[in-house]
């Protein structure tokens, strides 16, 4: 076999067998023989999601979720054609290409029906949209084929969103290309003696460098010249340019260039906003690039580390940059590095701080693979079994103990940190309702104006002016009904919100979640660190043989047999490290522990090489030999420990539930203890249980082989730990808070239920005094699933309610009682309850598990995926708006899973756990992040109707204005649009929110009813001022008016007249009238006096000047606006249409948001109008019944039950 075959089968073997996660089907793209459509796409099996949904896997989905896939192979003669009509259409085919992705594609290339083979490109269709930093946009994106550059291996590769998929002929599809580590340790230490025999394979680590690229992680920030003609050629900005060349063709230069300097200005600020933001960015989220040592590892001796399981020594080190590292190298970890990749730990041990992946600044252990092992973990625990032993990229190393050699596994964005940044860089276009609304207002003001069009072109053509220049001015006309400047209104508000935001020590990385905080309903809280204070306090142990008394403190009676055995486990049973200046490092629950017990801590003994526990008076001593750590799905860690006789013990320790179901079934568990494990859990307490069991091994090099399975059962209960995790002092009021402003809050934790249920009680956060807790009859579960699941009182043993009385008599408990949920009982609903209906009242139907929710506040022994799925359910099932807000450690796919999720960090950086960073790590961030919310939501509401209102006033006085072929002049449009338009709508966004969160909640659509009669009532009123004064002018009373009954054909010969100058008058203070009263703050905002004085001065001086200008203006002025004289009776009387118009718009806006009128204003809809109709004597109209039953069945579930039960 040829050396070129020989690297090509390494490469296949190694990386072309990419494993999946049991929950998702193999990915890949294949091709059909007879379409080549193929897909593949990310299947989720949980019970409560959709190929649509915002998976918790959000990078899988970008990139993987393929609904279709094409081959194209590129044609010469194509070519020539297609630029031969790009100039022959002066670059419109061009532009179209711009706009149309897969267009010139189709344009210049031939479609394969047959095989991938003999492909140049793919065109690939997404499941969903993506809009991506580097251009691409839309669900279809353009891959070329790449080749090894030699041709020596013949490989053909595609890079799509920075995964590399590579050939396969077999299959003819292509397959995603990762490093297979395996699935267990045996699997992983055959691939490292593999890299290790082939590590001089240079021709295969070149075909590695071209596939896998460079090891950086940068997030695209693309040229401002490239970033100047996307903007430019924006459909919008193309809209723009084409409009201003039209008003320069019938001579509006003034106004042409005051469009034309207002779409630059806008044009320049986003880019400016753009290019900022990919710089800083990539500031936060690329990784740094070092010099390392990358070595060459030979099999003859041991790495120079006590008991290393690794038959490796460093043969020779090469000094290389971090970004030439490809999966399979093998590198030296250093004190201080910044991790640049994925590394598996083969030797050493580190101590690293992951504050930059979760947000938690706990510094985390990581110790190196162990040796061989027989036990086979399932796909879906992959991640977890080498967790433990694995760098991250991102994180950095704060100490390094003996010789720590590490493999690389993923590089670039195959990283965690990656994964991470990848849905930052392909973001899906916001679903948010103010975005799809928008649009839709859109097409409603294009109605105006085709109606407007329509008018105005049989006025004009009634008085015979020219058909091109009535088709100029009716494009003209919907020039107008288009705000030039609505790009900078919506890029200021989300700024000004930002830069708020930050005052607050909060960071925010997607500024769309900002308006997406403002309707949030649903919150949900991790408990530790979160609600509670990141500190543990060692409250008291109950050792086994004084559980009957229900007390015992610690140390008590420290030479009693049983007390040495709690000590032992207290001192060893845990996974804390020495920094060099002496500090222990770890779980602050096993400091805590450790330090109330009389022992000392000795990292790597002289003697023996393992760290030792001793005893202050060293009579006593063990050795740590082997560490299972804590993991979240199984409740416990243990250790493996040498006591200084010889021998040899297991200590475990853990939730009391777990270490109850470990132990055997003697005489060493208490009969007392639940009871005992529920008294304490009910007053607060954190209870971990402790058991042990005597091991009886000859070879000690067995136990780094053992599993541990095989040492985790037949434990002797020791004891439980009691340990009191304090509230910080802000969570009672912030929580008191969040529920008088009508928000639901729940807690989703790790902790016990019962101690859950005392922090919810401690913040007031029940509302009914029976709580009733989910429990599974394991030896039932065979039956029927309602037979093993019964709900327990937990204030109460005998207090029980059957699944089968609940479901019957749902009205009845619906409204009594709350639920509390731990995590198996939650999955058990959702594997077999999930086709279970409940009829309320013969209302309302629901699905059982959609009941439970309703009515449940604790979520206990939630694994972090029990925490994603449930974020998931509330949002896809319930359509709550979530907010998650956790300290990022064990939540972060629930974190950006949910709507708004908010970390709590104490370092002094954002982190990439959520959209926002609170560096300030207490709650008091949520109600900052709320208040912004709904501040910017607010404003954003208030900003779109203005806008949208001054165009339409200017829209409408034009087409008036045309009935005597005339119009505003360019100086009238200039004055509108740069001097009244522009500064009030830059200056209106930069009112503060208010200090305090209200009940009141803003609308969540343009559509909602507040906002609708506000903006109908305001064009209904302005436009009715307008036509009563052009009434009034016509009517004859004024003698000294002279009208324009023989208007010139020529619209430029009539701009000085009466008709003109009245109606720009009255449409100007119409337009600076409706400023003021969408600029009322009451309820999210503050008061304009307090906090924007600015945008205050700015209206009263355009007021102030407008006055000016209708009564006394000077002669140049005159001349500049095209105005007629006029007696000052008159224009005193314009000034008054204005103060009428002034306080009638203030005071529909002011009574809009008073609460009296909007509880009114929630009662009238469509349902109650049915109602009302239904009382004159149709009470069984067939049609009627059906309508409000499906109105009603179109309302979101939560607010269906809360109508129901009258909670709202």
């Amino acid at each position: 076999m040829s050396e070129n075959e020989v690297d090509l089968d390494f490469f296949r073997r190694n990386f072309q067998q990419y494993q999946q996660p049991q929950q998702q089907q193999q990915k890949h793209i294949e091709s059909n023989t007879s379409n080549i459509i193929i897909t593949l796409g990310v299947q989720n099996n949980s019970h409560h999601g959709d190929g649509n949904s915002n998976s918790s896997n959000e990078d899988d989905e970008i990139i993987y979720g393929i609904s279709s896939c094409q081959a194209f192979k590129w044609n010469f003669i194509m070519e020539v054609i297609f630029w031969f009509v790009c100039i022959a259409s002066l670059g419109s085919l061009l532009l179209l290409c711009k706009w149309i992705n897969w267009l010139k594609l189709y344009l210049t290339c031939v479609k394969i029906s047959t095989t991938f083979k003999q492909a140049d490109f793919l065109l690939i269709e997404s499941n969903c949209s993506i809009h991506g930093m580097d251009g691409s946009f839309g669900r279809y994106t353009v891959v070329p084929i790449c080749r090894d550059l030699e041709r020596e291996f013949n490989v053909k590769f595609i890079k799509f969103r920075t995964v590399s998929f590579v050939y396969c002929e077999e299959r003819d599809g292509f397959i995603p290309c990762r490093f297979n580590i395996g699935n267990n340790f045996n699997q992983l230490h055959e691939k490292i003696d593999q890299f290790v025999e082939n590590q001089n394979l240079s021709k295969f680590h070149k075909l590695l460098n071209q596939i896998f690229g460079k090891n950086i992680i940068e997030t695209p920030v693309k040229p401002i010249f490239s970033l100047l003609v996307d903007e430019v050629f924006h459909p919008f900005y193309i809209f723009q340019i084409v409009s201003v060349v039209i008003w320069c063709m019938i001579d509006y230069w003034i106004y042409a260039l005051a469009i034309a300097f207002i779409s630059t200005l806008s044009c320049l600020i986003n880019l400016h906003s753009t290019r900022q933001s990919m710089v800083k960015l990539r500031e936060m989220t690329g990784n740094q690039v070092i010099q390392l040592n990358r070595v060459k590892l030979s099999q003859d001796q041991a790495i120079s580390q006590p008991n290393s399981i690794h038959k490796y020594h460093i043969d020779k080190r090469e000094r290389v940059s971090s970004s030439e590292l490809i999966p399979g190298d093998f590198v030296e970890i250093e004190n201080g590095m910044n991790v640049p990749c994925d590394m598996i730990l083969m030797s050493g041990q580190v101590i690293v701080n992951e504050s930059i992946m979760t947000g938690e600044s706990t510094p985390v252990k990581k110790m190196h693979i162990p040796n061989k092992s027989n036990h086979f973990h399932q796909h879906g625990e992959i991640s977890n079994i080498f967790e433990g032993h694995t760098l991250y990229a991102g994180t950095n190393v704060i100490m390094i103990k003996h010789q720590v050699i590490g493999m690389v596994i993923n590089t670039g964005f195959q990283t965690m940190k990656g994964k991470l940044i990848i849905p930052i860089i392909y973001s899906k276009p916001s679903n948010f309702q103010l975005y799809r609304d928008s649009f839709k207002y859109m097409i409603i003001m294009f109605f105006f104006g085709c109606a407007g069009v329509a008018g105005t072109f049989i006025n004009l053509y009634n008085i015979h002016v020219p058909i091109p220049r009535i088709f100029l001015e009716c494009f003209v006309l919907m020039t107008i009904v288009i705000p030039p400047a609505l790009p900078i209104a919506i890029a200021t508000t989300l700024s000004f919100a930002i830069y708020r935001l930050r005052f607050w020590n909060i960071f925010c990385i997607a500024p769309q979640r900002i308006s997406l905080s403002g309707i949030v309903k649903k919150l949900v809280f991790d408990k530790t660190n979160t609600l509670t204070c990141d500190h543990l306090e060692l409250h008291h142990v109950i050792q086994s043989n004084h559980l009957d008394t229900n007390s015992g403190e610690l140390l008590e009676n420290p030479n009693s047999p049983v007390g040495d055995i709690m000590h032992w486990a207290m001192s060893t049973c845990h996974e804390l490290t020495l920094l060099q200046n002496g500090q222990l490092v770890g779980d602050p629950l096993d400091i805590k522990i450790f330090e109330a017990t009389p022992f000392k801590f000795i990292e790597d003994h002289p003697t023996s090489g393992h760290s030792q526990v001793q005893s202050e008076n060293e009579e006593t001593s063990f050795e740590i030999l082997k560490i299972f750590p804590f993991k979240s799905s199984l409740q416990r860690m243990s250790v493996i420990v040498k006591h200084q006789s010889g021998k040899i013990f297991c200590f475990t320790k853990g939730s009391g539930e777990m270490i109850k179901q470990l132990c055997d079934n003697s005489q060493s568990v208490p009969f007392d203890f639940y009871q005992t494990l529920y008294s304490n859990s009910h007053k607060g307490y954190r209870v971990i249980g402790v058991a042990f069991r005597e091991l009886f091994i000859d070879d000690l090099e067995m136990i780094q082989t053992i599993d541990r399975n095989q040492v985790e059962c037949d434990l002797k209960f020791i004891g439980l730990i009691c340990l009191e995790n304090k509230l910080k002092k802000e969570t009672p009021q912030v929580i008191k808070k969040l529920l008088k402003c009508n928000l639901d809050v729940v807690i989703a934790s790790g902790d016990n239920p019962f101690t859950v249920t005392s922090v919810a009680r401690q913040i007031g956060l029940m509302t009914s005094e029976k709580i009733y807790l989910g429990e599974l009859d394991l030896s039932r579960t065979n039956e029927n699933w309602m037979n093993s699941l019964v709900w327990r009182n937990v204030d109460s043993e005998k207090d029980i309610i059957t699944t089968e009385q609940l479901i019957e008599e749902s009205h009845l408990y619906a409204n009594l009682v709350e639920f509390a949920l731990t995590g198996p009982v939650f999955n058990y609903i959702l594997q077999h309850a999930s086709d279970c209906t409940i009829s309320i009242n013969n209302q309302l139907e629901l699905s059982f598990i959609k009941f439970i929710l309703m009515n449940c506040k604790i979520y206990s022994r939630f694994s972090p995926q029990d925490k994603m799925k449930l974020v998931e359910i509330l949002q896809n099932d319930l359509k709550y708006s979530c907010l998650m807000c956790g300290d990022g450690q064990n939540d972060i796919k629930a974190l950006k899973l949910a709507h708004v999720g908010v970390s709590l960090s104490s370092d002094q950086e954002a982190s990439l756990a959520a959209p926002f960073t609170s560096l300030k790590p207490s709650i008091e961030c949520v109600l900052s992040v709320l208040r912004e919310g709904r501040c910017a939501l607010w404003s954003s509401f208030q900003v779109f109707k203005y806008m949208s209102l001054y165009c339409l006033i200017q829209f409408y006085t034009v087409v008036i204005l045309f009935q005597k072929n005339t119009k505003m002049s360019d100086f009238q449009y200039l004055f509108v649009d740069l001097f009244i338009a522009l500064p009030t709508l830059l200056l209106m966004t930069r009112t503060k929110s208010t200090n305090q969160l209200k009940r009141k909640k803003p609308p969540t659509t343009l559509f909602s009813k507040q906002v609708l009669l506000s903006w109908f009532s305001q064009i209904f009123l302005s436009f009715l001022t307008i036509l009563l004064v052009w009434i009034e002018i016509h009517s004859g009373k004024f003698n000294w008016i002279t009208l324009l009954d023989h208007p010139s054909e020529d619209v430029t010969q009539n701009y000085l007249s009466y008709e003109s100058t009245i109606m720009f008058f009255m449409s100007t203070l119409c337009t600076i009238n409706c400023c003021i009263s969408f600029s009322i703050s009451k309820p999210y905002k503050k008061s304009l006096w307090s906090c924007n004085i600015m945008y205050i001065c700015c209206l009263v001086a355009i007021y102030l000047y407008t006055c000016y200008v209708i009564l006394i203006p000077a002669q140049v002025w005159k001349s500049i606006f095209l105005l007629v004289n006029m007696p000052m009776f008159y224009k005193i009387r314009i000034l008054i249409y204005g103060m009428i118009h002034l306080i009638i718009s203030y005071g529909i806006e002011y009574i809009l948001v008073a609460d009296s009128f909007l509880k009114i204003l929630k009662k009238l809809n469509l349902v109650n109008i049915l109602k009302v109709v239904k009382s004159f004597g149709l009470e069984n109209n067939v049609t009627i019944n059906g309508w409000i039953k499906y109105l009603n069945s179109r309302e979101k579930p939560y607010r269906q039950y809360r109508k129901l039960f009258k909670r709202e």
